[in-house]
């Protein structure tokens, strides 16, 4: 696979694929995730929604407006109702069928105690955090979950890896009852593995049963793209291949493929929604991607002005302040491949923190505030370890194709630090989340020899 994207590299196929076409969205009919039903309030709440309260350090509230009315629970309620039904054993959703389906609540664990319902996926992960922030660690072990979800801000958006976006479009159909290219693809590969002497009349029942192995469809999908690659490489000539000269179906495939190369597992936070029932992050940072662990000055004037010195937002004793407060310890990471030349985001827990807004009502997950930050770190208050800056963020990242999975997820997995993980955050919260997202990781994690067992 790798000696393919080379060739196509080389030949300029990539660039010539990018500009050729855009991504065909109408094909794909949408997923909606389960959701949560709660108390007949609780059903009358739309969760995620673009609209709602942005509240501000200090108790304001700025109104924003909001499609059609409503009542219902607060964001904190419905947050809160959610954890406690994870955290009392409830199944909030399962994993989706061919087609999208999905089933309801399911099983409801009763009668254990909180210790021995919980079953760590990475204590190593855990001891690290520890070290790094104890009270954000006693809020991880005391109630961390996170579930598959419509996208929502404040959760998480996970880059699934090519075969799982295969897996995921062969269980799309349109309108018309067609599936993206690909998802057709891996169907048929699957019905030719089929034994030769099935009836016809029972080739259906008997791929549906092995399409419900989910991992021998993962292996059968790497298989099929392994096949493709090479096969589109060697149609190459002196190093050179005609990006015309591929099928619709080959070019979709180096296009996912070179995709997820550029963000392979990377697990973003969800700033911004966009409306569009619960698909797309309007805008959101990548937070597994440390870029710097400690500022001289010129990185912390970037961070604090971005690229435009003629207009700084703030004076050189500011910078110089910055620079002192996170000179030995910080927390800087590649949010995105947009919007760089802007200054940092500053992202953390703090609501009382003077200039820090919260992203969505009942988050507790807050943004700015970042000249209280530097004078709480150089007064002892706050740990340097205690924020999380961004250069740079993502724009409409969807999960329509499989590219994106969204999770809920509770508020110390999407503020704790992503330094030195023993277990990658990827990892660690697609095994949060369980059931098949669960299995993919696994999948994915045994072809790692640089990684250990994280066993509890």
């Amino acid at each position: 696979a790798r000696r393919a994207l080379a060739a196509f590299a080389a030949a300029g196929v990539l660039l010539a694929l990018r500009s050729a076409r855009s991504p065909a969205s109408s094909a794909h009919r949408s997923f909606t995730a389960p959701v949560l039903r709660g108390p007949a309030a609780l059903r009358r709440h739309r969760v995620g929604r673009p609209g709602g309260v942005a509240r501000r350090a200090g108790g304001e509230e700025e109104e924003e407006e909001e499609e059609g009315g409503g009542s219902g629970p607060s964001p904190e309620a419905w947050r809160d109702f959610r954890a406690q039904l994870i955290a009392s054993g409830i199944k909030v959703t399962d994993e989706v069928g061919d087609g999208g389906s999905a089933a309801s609540v399911g099983e409801t664990k009763v009668g254990k105690s909180m210790e021995e319902r919980r079953q760590p996926v990475a204590p190593k992960n855990e001891e690290l955090l520890k070290e790094q922030n104890e009270e954000l660690w006693n809020e991880y072990i005391n109630g961390a979950w996170a579930h598959p979800s419509l996208v929502e801000v404040g959760g998480l958006l996970c880059r699934m890896p090519v075969p799982a976006q295969l897996l995921y479009q062969m269980r799309q159909l349109d309108s018309g009852g067609a599936r993206p290219v690909l998802g057709e693809q891996l169907r048929q590969r699957l019905m030719e593995e089929l034994p030769e002497d099935t009836k016809a009349s029972e080739k259906e029942a008997l791929f549906q049963t092995f399409a419900g192995n989910i991992n021998y469809v993962y292996r059968v999908a790497e298989r099929m793209v392994n096949d493709r690659l090479e096969f589109i490489s060697e149609q190459a000539q002196g190093g050179r291949l005609d990006p015309r000269s591929l099928e619709e179906a080959d070019q979709r495939l180096v296009m996912m493929y070179t995709r997820s190369q550029d963000s392979w597992q990377s697990v973003c936070l969800v700033l911004r929604a966009s409306a569009d029932a619960g698909t797309t992050a309007a805008e959101s940072v990548t937070i597994n991607r440390p870029l710097a662990r400690r500022l001289d000055e010129k990185l912390a004037g970037y961070m604090l002005n971005g690229n435009d010195p003629e207009e700084p937002r703030y004076s050189r004793d500011v910078v110089a302040k910055c620079m002192r407060a996170f000179g030995r310890e910080a927390a800087v990471y590649l949010g995105g491949p947009d919007r760089q030349a802007e200054p940092a985001l500053l992202v953390h827990g703090f609501g009382d923190l003077p200039g820090a807004e919260e992203v969505s009502t009942g988050t507790r997950i807050y943004i700015g505030g970042i000249e209280a930050a530097i004078d709480g770190v150089l007064a002892g208050t706050f740990s340097p370890l205690d924020f999380r800056w961004f250069v740079g963020r993502h724009s409409e990242l969807s999960t329509r194709n499989g590219e994106w999975s969204a999770v809920a997820c509770a508020r110390p997995i999407a503020l704790k630090q992503c330094l030195g993980l023993p277990k990658p955050l990827w990892h660690e919260v697609m095994e949060l989340c369980g059931g098949e997202s669960a299995l993919l990781s696994r999948l994915e994690f045994v072809k790692r020899d640089d990684l250990e067992e994280d066993d509890a």
